[in-house]
């Protein structure tokens, strides 16, 4: 206020004064309102990490879970039938949990067993154990591959021992490549594996 046309120097207006009281004095009271801040920045960027490590996570279940339910049952063995020789490959999974083994059926047992234990096969089927491929990861599962393999002249013996060991009981498709899978087709049928599909591929 003027007195006598002079300002009082009591009467200076306090710039301190007038500012609000209930202006954040800190981000404590207002978090996220300083972009600038540090600290600020590095609680987004932690908070962003852990929601694409949660996508990431929900992201590999789910992929799991859709190879789980599309993947076939076990065993897996493929065959190639040619003029000569019947190569046999058979995946053996290491991976079984002990759930897995108390729902696994006799017949898969034996036939694991019966594949896995003998390097020979009668007088002519042999097991290159040199060929073998060990902790191979193949549909999700970890196992060994195996390599088997006999005259062409003797697949009759070989079909008669998946029928006594209920092969088609297990596995409904078999699949196959060479021109052997087409000639000996009608002898999967004949030898009592009516409900085995012959699923003959082309070699690539």
């Amino acid at each position: 206020m003027a007195f006598n046309g002079r300002q009082r120097d009591d009467d200076v207006v306090d710039e301190e004064d007038q500012t609000p009281s209930k202006l954040p004095r800190c981000n404590k009271e207002m978090p996220g309102c300083f972009s600038n801040d540090p600290q600020n920045e590095a609680s987004t960027s932690a908070g962003r990490a852990t929601c694409e490590r949660r996508m990431s996570n929900s992201s590999a279940r789910h992929r799991r879970d859709s190879v789980k339910k599309t993947r076939p049952p076990f065993p897996w063995f493929g065959m190639d039938i040619g003029g000569t020789l019947v190569k046999l490959v058979y995946f053996e999974p290491k991976d079984i949990t002990t759930e897995e083994e108390q729902e696994e059926v006799e017949n898969l047992k034996s036939i694991r067993r019966y594949l896995t234990s003998n390097t020979a096969y009668s007088t002519t089927g042999i097991r290159d154990v040199h060929l073998e491929l060990k902790d191979l990861t193949l549909c999700g599962r970890t196992g060994n591959l195996h390599f088997i393999r006999f005259p062409t002249h003797d697949l009759p013996a070989f079909l008669q021992m998946g029928r006594n060991k209920h092969f088609s009981s297990l596995h409904t498709t078999l699949c196959a490549t060479g021109g052997g899978a087409y000639k000996f087709e009608p002898d999967f049928r004949m030898v009592g594996m009516q409900s085995l599909y012959l699923l003959i591929l082309q070699e690539v």
